[in-house]
């Protein structure tokens, strides 16, 4: 058990835990830990982001939260809770949002992650659109 606990925030799907036992775990972005940041970093990840199938998302602030909705979602805004100052997730389900400066800085891409129930991982990338 020591051993588990050491790897952190992590999971294994009982239908592939044969082979998973020779992988690295995968992370659980479901179990993850918010951490304190200041909220005025979150004025530079605002904005309209598209990915390659079209899909919209945007992220706003209000008060001291950041919260990201997407054209094909259902449900409206969610909070996205920071785990490091450009890395944030949904506390609900396994969701992630890493976002990427360009060379001048500015925010130009968010990376977004996810292991379905059926344990396969997707990568997305969205592009920024419109400040």
């Amino acid at each position: 058990m020591d051993e588990e606990l050491k790897k952190g925030n992590h999971y294994y799907d009982l239908q592939q835990l044969a082979s998973q036992l020779a992988k690295p775990p995968k992370t659980d972005g479901r179990t993850l830990m918010a951490v304190s940041v200041d909220p005025a970093i979150y004025s530079k990840y605002m904005g309209q982001y598209l990915n390659d199938s079209g899909a919209q998302f945007t992220i706003t602030k209000m008060g001291d939260r950041l919260f990201i909705e997407c054209s094909e979602w259902k449900g409206g805004k969610y909070e996205l809770h920071p785990v490091l100052e450009k890395e944030f997730f949904l506390n609900f389900i396994d969701f992630q949002a890493q976002f990427v400066p360009g060379t001048d800085g500015r925010i130009e891409e968010v990376l977004f992650r996810s292991i379905g129930r059926d344990g396969k991982g997707t990568n997305d990338r969205a592009q920024r659109i419109h400040d």
